[in-house]
């Protein structure tokens, strides 16, 4: 096959995997959505059960929503010093105890919950 046979060749295949992904993005994009119910709501129920090793306290919905209002002024933190960035940090806050303020980061590949050293998000 000629140079001009194989441009032309892979010419098609982009043009038919783009028309395949076309096709397939409304099968995607719904299971992408349901995997990440699925993997939101298996950290919730495991920050729920899970026993602060600091205070001795039993974590539930409160320790959730204090962890995210933790990281979302991390973010604007952020943001505020760095307005024209755009950061691709991972999540490292998911829960923080309220009686003792230990910050708990969920491991996923795990699923277990992990003490944050105070000196990391100092």
């Amino acid at each position: 096959m000629s140079l001009v046979g194989k441009k032309i060749v892979n010419q098609i295949f982009g043009i038919l995997m783009i028309f395949l992904i076309i096709l397939l993005l409304p099968i995607i994009f719904p299971i992408a959505l349901v995997i990440s119910y699925i993997d939101t709501r298996k950290m919730n129920q495991l920050i729920k059960r899970f026993i602060c090793v600091s205070c001795g306290k039993q974590l539930g919905a409160e320790e959730i929503q204090l962890g995210n209002e933790r990281w979302d002024s991390i973010v604007s933190e952020m943001l505020a010093k760095y307005p024209n960035r755009k950061f691709r940090r991972p999540r490292s806050i998911h829960a923080v105890c309220p009686h003792c303020g230990c910050e708990y980061r969920y491991n996923k590949g795990n699923n277990t919950l992990e003490l944050i050293p105070q000196k990391e998000n100092a």
